[in-house]
């Protein structure tokens, strides 16, 4: 639900009835509607039969969409959030589709008894509930968890199924209603509602003149739902993806650190350029990031060195459509691109021997102070300390004592940062 691509949705465009969509964000409505509107090229009056229905919306523009919903008998697809959940009653609404596993079974039962009011003009309606991938594992902790069975003769019994508000904290791994947990694992999806509700087996038919103009639609003699009878899902459609090893690049070819960040920092400009020059009645809901992702552009530099020719664009940004007419302008920019890059390395370069001249005239400067008396000072010689005159020539020592006598030492002396450190050993 986090993506672009809802695939599983196609059936909606492809079937043509009318349809509401019911999201539990405006953003998640926001990309099904970017993702059915694009699907939807060709289809005529587009910006009438694809809609969103939202608190962001004016005023009017909800009124408009409320008034194809409830007169229209056209195909008409309507991507709502719980704004819609109560205030419309359309006779020509065949399905209601959930994204995401509702809060608890009455929202869940609210949002698809809107659809088939009308049993005339739609004598089979329909309810769909996509859940998360993690929703079963879930349900069935939270249903391992739930209250205890009474035994069923008992004068003090309680059916388990009946409906209790009491919900998990948010935040815990078993955050979910127990009659929704209970409804995703039934086998048998109306009979799970009857149980909830503690439904009778059969209706008395009400012998009202509204009910006998529309009488309530029946129930099948065999259940159709999901449970009772699994649907056959085709297998997720392949995409072009690139190869997942290429060659590594050869010594002066790969990308600093400065580099990489530089890149990605034009690129970025380059998706924005993209997306203003796209088309606004084709791409006019997708965000820029659907021209070029970060994943793309990462991959890009990444292979930045194997992009020699138009052609080598094709298996880093030829799975996206929107650039099918861009690769000329991306390859021009990956020249240009190129030759900033190489300013780049030579600007660090120059640094570095820079940085490498300046150390050695340090060095020398210090070498050469080596030449210079250093007078007297006191010399630490383990636990006893003693006067000593020491004579530094060109890398030999004489240390004189108090008595004259003359010892010959060694002395190394070492520059650290611009500081003197001597080191004296006595032979």
């Amino acid at each position: 639900m986090s993506g672009i691509n809802f695939v599983d949705l196609n059936w909606i465009l492809e079937e043509g009835e009318n349809t509401v969509i019911f999201c539990k964000t405006i953003l998640v409505g926001f990309r099904i509607a970017a993702y059915l509107w694009r699907k939807a090229r060709g289809m005529l009056n587009r910006e009438k039969r694809v809609r969103l229905f939202n608190a962001l919306n004016w005023p009017d523009y909800n009124a408009e969409t409320l008034g194809f919903l409830n007169n229209n008998a056209d195909a008409s697809i309507t991507i709502a959030t719980d704004t819609l959940s109560v205030g419309w009653d359309s006779r020509y609404t065949r399905n209601a589709v959930l994204i995401g596993e509702p809060d608890d079974i009455d929202e869940f039962v609210q949002k698809i008894g809107r659809v088939g009011q009308d049993s005339k003009a739609v004598p089979f309606p329909r309810a769909f509930l996509y859940y998360s991938q993690g929703a079963l594992e879930t349900a069935r902790k939270v249903v391992a968890a739930g209250q205890p069975k009474v035994p069923e003769f008992s004068a003090d019994f309680v059916n388990p199924m009946a409906k209790n508000p009491t919900k998990h904290r948010k935040g815990d791994d078993k955050f979910m209603d127990y009659h929704v947990a209970y409804f995703l694992l039934a086998s048998c999806k109306p009979q799970a509602l009857h149980n909830i509700y503690d439904n009778p087996k059969s209706d008395t038919l009400c012998s009202c003149q509204s009910c006998k103009a529309n009488p309530p639609i029946l129930q099948p003699s065999e259940c159709n739902c999901s449970g009772c009878k699994p649907e056959t899902r085709n297998p997720p459609p392949t995409r072009n993806r690139a190869p997942a090893r290429y060659p590594r690049a050869r010594p002066g070819e790969g990308l600093s650190t400065k580099m990489r960040t530089h890149g990605t920092t034009r690129l970025r400009f380059l998706r924005q350029v993209l997306f203003n020059q796209g088309s606004d009645q084709d791409d006019f809901f997708l965000p820029p990031e659907s021209f070029l992702p970060e994943e793309v552009i990462k991959d890009m530099l990444d292979r930045f060195h194997l992009i020699k020719q138009i052609q080598d664009l094709g298996s880093i940004v030829g799975h996206i459509h929107l650039l099918d007419h861009h690769h000329q302008q991306i390859f021009e920019f990956c020249g240009d691109l190129r030759t900033e890059f190489t300013r780049i390395q030579t600007e660090d370069k120059e640094a570095q021997s820079q940085k490498k001249a300046n150390r050695a005239n340090v060095v020398n400067e210090l070498q050469g102070s080596t030449s210079q008396e250093v007078g007297t000072e006191q010399v630490d010689c383990g636990t006893e300390s003693m006067d000593t005159e020491v004579v530094i020539v060109e890398g030999s020592s004489i240390i004189t004592n108090n008595s004259g006598v003359e010892n010959p030492v060694e002395a190394e002396v070492h520059a650290s940062q611009g500081k003197l450190r001597w080191k004296i050993n006595f032979t």
